[in-house]
């Protein structure tokens, strides 16, 4: 049974390279944006075979890195139309993924916290979203907004600790012994 990492599963990703849109609808097919259906047909670790095609003729093989949560480099065969499916081994051979690695990330919330949604494939964010540079700018109002998420603020978080100073043990006074 062949399916999608569970990380990108109803999720949408950009390609800057190729300039497209992907979204991972399902555990097995995910659409490039507007209308093209790629499924997965085999996969073996970080190996992917993929069938795409209005005849389901089209595959190809795809090597999957994980870079983190929302984004992860993909290197890719050329696309081969065969009369049947391959296996893993006849598609999957360094000789074949040749291509560039392709770097895509998750697009997320796409909209800033205060401006108006224009359509439905506009996702707002809140401001408070993970991997972002964060310096103390989210403070407890993004625990109201991320109910699953604690409050991402570290001021005044640290337990005040008796003084730790070692400002006296090593004053000048110390290097003339």
């Amino acid at each position: 049974m062949c399916s999608w990492p569970c990380n990108w599963q109803e999720r949408t990703f950009y390609n800057d390279a190729a300039d497209v849109d992907v979204f991972v609808s399902n555990a097995y097919q995910l659409k490039i944006l507007p209308g093209t259906v790629i499924e997965c047909l085999i996969r073996e670790g970080q190996f992917i075979v993929l069938r795409q095609g209005d005849n389901k003729d089209n595959y190809s093989c795809i090597k999957v890195i994980n870079v983190c949560e929302d984004s992860f480099v993909v290197i890719q065969t050329p696309i081969y139309q065969l009369d049947s499916p391959p296996n893993l081994c006849e598609i999957c051979t360094p000789g074949k993924l040749t291509g560039k690695p392709q770097v895509w990330v998750v697009l997320g919330c796409n909209v800033p916290k205060n401006c108006p949604l224009g359509n439905s494939t506009e996702n707002i964010c809140n401001g408070c979203e993970e991997n972002q540079p964060n310096d103390d700018i989210c403070c407890s109002s993004c625990g109201m907004a991320n109910s699953r998420e604690e409050n991402k603020s570290t001021y005044d978080s640290y337990p005040v600790e008796e003084n730790k100073s070692t400002y006296g043990l090593f004053s000048r006074g110390y290097y003339k012994r």
